[in-house]
């Protein structure tokens, strides 16, 4: 099979973003394709991703003159961020896609009505083991939360907090890295199974005993009639002392100062 030429538009932006470039293509109703063209061994192996007024419908792989059908969307998204791709966007009539619908065997539901395509189904598989986590900045070393929370291309390996203020924002595939997240939580919770656990020490309160009271004996009728003249005399005293300082201020010519 091979799709119409149709009308060329543009070609995208080397290591363009698979999911970006479809969604838009599909919120601007395209009617038309995306190519992508990838050397192996020497030879194009070229991807065509139909559109009908901006809902897919069709794709198909070719390499080496093999037609391939079942793994097109694979592959073509695989290729897609590839270095050595080129992503080219062709326009269509609406009779040309109509002669791309004849070719029922390389639609997703061969011999049946065509159907939109699911372009992200089993496109961006998460990795099985932690192992094959890896970062191309971190040079294939397994990615750190750091680095991934301020990186744009957010890629399938990718471990960004979701909440975090800068990755929420890039994260374009949130279930690939929720699945990463939970590869890297299992890790460490195997290493830390590991060590033995420790009860946390519980600190024993003593109840605080009341002191017991002391008992005021008590006082006798004399030393009540002692306590009685003390006060009286301190009293006296005190107001003999204000009289005399009165007399004081007086002859010093301060008796204003008497009330102060």
């Amino acid at each position: 099979m091979k799709i119409p030429k149709g009308k060329f538009v543009k070609t995208y932006p080397d290591k363009s973003e698979y999911r970006t470039v479809t969604e838009q293509v599909t919120s601007y109703k395209f009617n038309g394709y995306l190519l992508v063209s990838t050397p192996i061994e020497d030879i194009d192996a070229k991807g065509y991703l139909v559109f009908e007024g901006g809902v897919p419908v069709l794709a198909y792989y070719e390499h080496k003159d093999v037609l391939n059908c079942e793994h097109a969307l694979k592959n073509i998204a695989k290729n897609f961020s590839k270095s050595n791709s080129v992503v080219e966007l062709h326009e269509l009539t609406k009779h040309q896609i109509g002669i791309c619908k004849m070719y029922v065997s390389c639609v997703n539901k061969p011999g049946s009505s065509i159907t939109a395509l699911d372009i992200y189904d089993g496109i961006e598989p998460s990795p099985d083991s932690i192992d094959d986590l890896s970062c191309e900045k971190a040079g294939g070393a397994i990615p750190k939360e750091s680095m991934c929370n301020i990186c744009k291309e957010q890629c399938n390996s990718s471990i960004a907090d979701p909440k975090h203020m800068i990755a929420k924002r890039f994260i374009k595939n949130e279930s690939v890295v929720l699945k990463n997240r939970d590869l890297m939580n299992g890790e460490s919770k195997s290493v830390t199974a590991e060590a033995p656990k420790h009860k946390p020490k519980t600190k024993i309160v003593k109840p605080i005993e009341p002191k017991p009271s002391i008992d005021v004996e008590d006082k006798t009728p004399e030393e009540i009639s002692a306590d009685d003249e003390l006060e009286a005399f301190l009293k006296e005293s005190v107001n003999s002392f204000k009289d005399q300082s009165g007399i004081i201020l007086e002859s010093i010519g301060l008796g204003h100062m008497k009330k102060q």
